[in-house]
């Protein structure tokens, strides 16, 4: 018969718990510890923002845009906030009601993108994800 200690057999259990709990958000489950699977209730597409970087979001939500670019060391102009989008298909051109494409390599598109359309944007199939340009340290957001 095999023999497992009780802390070995709680850290087993802890890690079973754990990748459920991974898998689930990964997926878009209703997950809690105190309630079920639930595959019939999920987050739509727009209220995960599985594409979209939280910093973004919360400035597509803000009240004054500016003001929170500002304090969140984006890049903001004209109505229009500065991100890299990585591409499905590194033959997407990016439409001009989006934004102006300011570079590109590969699949990657570094855009001046209109705040409001941030969320459709990420919601187009072509989009794997939106995000901020990484800066240097020394030269913008403190890491």
């Amino acid at each position: 018969m095999l023999y497992i200690s009780r802390k070995r057999f709680l850290l087993i259990c802890a890690g079973a718990a754990t990748a459920i709990g991974i898998y689930c958000i990964a997926n878009g489950f209703s997950y809690s510890i105190l309630g079920s699977l639930d595959p019939k209730i999920r987050p739509t597409k727009s209220e995960r923002s599985k594409n979209l970087e939280s910093s973004l979001v919360e400035l597509t939500q803000s009240s004054d845009p500016e003001v929170y670019a500002q304090k969140h060391g984006l890049y903001f102009a004209n109505g229009r906030v500065r991100v890299v989008i990585e591409l499905d298909n590194p033959n997407y051109a990016l439409p001009a009601s989006y934004g102006v494409e300011e570079t590109r390599y590969e699949n990657m598109i570094q855009a001046l993108v209109v705040i409001n359309k941030l969320l459709e944007l990420s919601e187009s199939p072509f989009v794997r994800f939106i995000t901020i340009p990484m800066v240097p340290a020394d030269q913008g957001r403190e890491t």
